[in-house]
């Protein structure tokens, strides 16, 4: 362990050190929700005068060390809600920390490339992991949400204690003006007459910052009440797949799969300064309709926020 150390310190040191590195300053990693992948980029050279063969293999060492090391405070930096960041739960618990060292420790190479200047080769390395374990290299006990206790986060999260229900035979008020009017054309997407699969809000132009567990609401009788949180989810569920998947565009939706292929289109009416999402009472109405008689996709987390 003691000689591992050493030559990850030795590595490290050949990144912060190499010609290239200075150059490299910038983007060290993404988020790509859509995907559901946490990215790091790597970068990394030799001392002049190695064999080539040996050169290249140490470049390319080294900047899997420095994809590594950029992929782990990308990884910080994620919000698991609008008040706190994987960073905190790495703070506040070792367990927490031990678990996301080793995910990170696992992070599965997606390119990688070589080039040479001046006899010297120059290597990126990008690697990355699941947020979620979904796709082919993402299994249970890989991904960040598998390393989060996020069941145990749950009485942390500041949702509204009410929970939006509605009587079928219960008339609707008035609803409130929008914030921002409805497309003419809009609709609500799904077969009423068919089982509905998921749900996707649509922000509609609306600022919203990507976290692990959103929280939706609605305005009912001049208070808040929730509509979708991590209390809606199975903690099986939450523990593997978490409670949400994002799209860029609507036509990315089918690609995802995350809500099957009956799906509700739900308009968001506005987002509040602490990030949850305000949808109005009839779509509300909606999901709980369509969630009655045992088909409560929202316990699955068959959801999906689109930008779009």
């Amino acid at each position: 362990m003691k000689g591992f150390t050493s030559c990850l310190i030795a590595c490290v040191l050949l990144v912060a050190l190499s010609p290239c590195a200075g150059a490299q300053l910038g983007e060290i990693g993404k988020i790509d929700w859509a995907n559901g992948y946490i990215i790091g980029y790597g970068f990394g050279t030799a001392q002049p005068g190695m064999n080539k063969s040996i050169a290249r293999i140490t470049s390319i060492r080294a900047a899997k060390v420095d994809a590594m090391r950029n992929l782990l405070e990308t990884v910080k930096g994620v919000s698991i809600d609008s008040y706190t960041k994987v960073q905190d739960f790495v703070v506040q618990s070792d367990a927490v920390s031990a678990r996301v060292s080793g995910i990170i420790k696992g992070a599965h190479v997606i390119n990688q490339e070589t080039t040479w200047e001046d006899n010297l080769p120059l290597s990126k390395v990008t690697m990355g992991i699941c947020i979620n374990s979904e796709g082919d290299k993402c299994t249970p006990g890989t991904s960040l949400v598998s390393a989060l206790d996020l069941a145990a986060f749950r009485d942390r999260l500041r949702i509204p204690q009410k929970e939006f229900s509605l009587p079928a035979d219960t008339p609707a008020p008035p609803e409130p003006a929008p914030v921002q009017p409805l497309p003419e054309d809009f609709d609500y997407h799904y077969d009423s007459v068919k089982p509905t699969s998921g749900v996707v809000f649509r922000l509609m132009g609306f600022y919203f910052n990507k976290v692990v567990l959103p929280v939706v609401g609605t305005k009912d009788n001049g208070d808040i009440k929730t509509v979708y949180s991590v209390n809606r989810v199975e903690p099986r569920i939450v523990r593997t797949y978490g409670i949400i998947r994002y799209a860029d565009k609507l036509k990315q939706i089918e690609e995802i799969g995350a809500v099957g292929n009956n799906f509700i289109i739900v308009p968001v009416q506005g987002v509040t300064e602490d990030n949850m999402i305000v949808i109005a009472r009839d779509g509300a109405r909606k999901i709980y309709e369509t969630t009655r008689h045992g088909n409560d996709y929202l316990n699955k987390a068959k959801v999906v926020i689109c930008y779009e």
